[in-house]
C-alpha cells in the first residue's frame, strides 16, 4: 500500500472527534492491494490488516476518551473509497443486512 493524501478523512476527523482547541490530527489513507469484503467483517479481512487504525477518540469538549471505543480505518482504489468503523457497544442491536438490487 502507498499513502494518498485525502483532505476528506482529515476534514471528517477534525470535524467529527477534535474540539478547536486540541492539536490537529491526520490519518493516512492507502491504496489497497484488493477492495475488501462487504460484508460488516472488518477483522477478518486481510484488505484491512495494512490499513493503519484511529482509535482514542473523545466526545466533543470532553477531556477523556470514552470507554467504549470506535476504531477507524479508511483505504482506496481506482473504484471507491473504502471506510471501516467498529464501534463497541455491547448492547447495540444486530444491524439488518443491506439489500442490493
Amino acid at each position: 500500500m502507498r499513502a494518498h493524501p485525502t483532505v476528506a478523512i482529515t476534514l471528517l476527523l477534525t470535524l467529527l472527534v477534535v474540539p478547536a482547541t486540541a492539536a490537529r490530527m491526520s490519518y493516512p489513507c492507502y491504496r489497497m492491494d484488493a477492495p475488501p469484503v462487504l460484508d460488516g467483517q472488518v477483522d477478518d479481512d486481510p484488505a484491512w490488516t495494512g490499513a493503519p487504525t484511529a482509535t482514542g477518540f473523545s466526545r466533543l469538549g470532553a477531556d477523556f476518551t470514552e470507554a467504549k471505543q470506535t476504531k477507524f480505518q479508511a483505504g482506496w482504489d481506482d473504484a471507491a473509497l473504502y471506510l471501516a468503523i467498529v464501534c463497541e457497544e455491547r448492547r447495540a442491536p444486530e444491524p439488518e443486512r443491506a439489500r442490493w438490487r
